[in-house]
C-alpha cells in the first residue's frame, strides 16, 4: 500500500471507530417518577488514625512547653520550622528537646531565605501570665523587690530604677 492509500485506510478506520449513533432515550411518564431520597453517606474511619479520645489523649499528655515560675526555667531556642532563620523563642528549660521535636517540616526540601536574624532577646518568665518569653535586653525590668525580679545578661547591668518604676532596666 501507498503512503496516501496507508493514510486513506488508517483514516476510515479511525472515523468508522468514531462514529456515535444518536439516540434520544424514551419518555417516562410523570407518575413513574417516584423522589428517592439519599441516604448519608458511609462513615469511614482512616484505619492508621487513632480514635478522637486518643487524640485529646496524646494532646493533654503533650509536656507544657512553656509555663514557668522563674527566670531559671526558661531558655531561649530556636524556632521551630522549616527554614531556621536565627529568630528565637523562649520555652522551659526541660522541654527544650520536645519543643524542637514539635515540628516537622511538610516540605523536605523547603526553599529557604538566605539571611539570618541576630535575636539578641533573652528568654524570662513572665510574672502575670507565668508563661516563658523573650524580651528585649533594654525591656527587662532588673532588681526590684520580690522573688520575680529579673537579672541583666552579662555584660549589661542593672541601672536606677526610674521614678516611680518597679526596678530598674539593664544598660550597657
Amino acid at each position: 500500500m501507498t503512503k496516501p492509500g496507508w493514510a486513506i485506510a488508517v483514516t476510515a478506520i479511525i472515523l468508522h471507530g468514531c462514529v456515535v449513533e444518536s439516540t434520544t432515550p424514551a419518555a417516562v411518564p410523570a407518575r413513574a417518577l417516584a423522589p428517592v431520597q439519599a441516604a448519608p453517606p458511609p462513615v469511614i474511619a482512616d484505619a492508621g488514625a487513632p480514635p478522637p479520645d486518643a487524640q485529646i489523649d496524646a494532646v493533654a499528655q503533650m509536656p507544657d512547653l512553656f509555663g514557668c515560675a522563674a527566670d531559671a526555667d526558661c531558655v531561649a531556642a530556636a524556632k521551630v520550622g522549616c527554614c531556621q532563620n536565627g529568630e528565637k523563642v523562649a520555652v522551659r528549660a526541660n522541654a527544650a528537646d520536645a519543643y524542637a521535636r514539635s515540628f516537622t517540616c511538610p516540605d523536605p526540601h523547603p526553599v529557604c531565605p538566605m539571611y539570618l536574624v541576630q535575636d539578641l532577646r533573652i528568654a524570662e518568665c513572665n510574672a502575670g501570665t507565668r508563661a516563658c518569653e523573650m524580651v528585649k535586653i533594654e525591656e527587662v525590668r532588673c532588681g526590684g523587690a520580690g522573688k520575680d525580679r529579673h537579672v541583666c545578661p552579662e555584660p549589661y547591668k542593672c541601672g536606677a530604677p526610674k521614678p516611680g518604676a518597679e526596678g530598674g532596666s539593664c544598660t550597657k
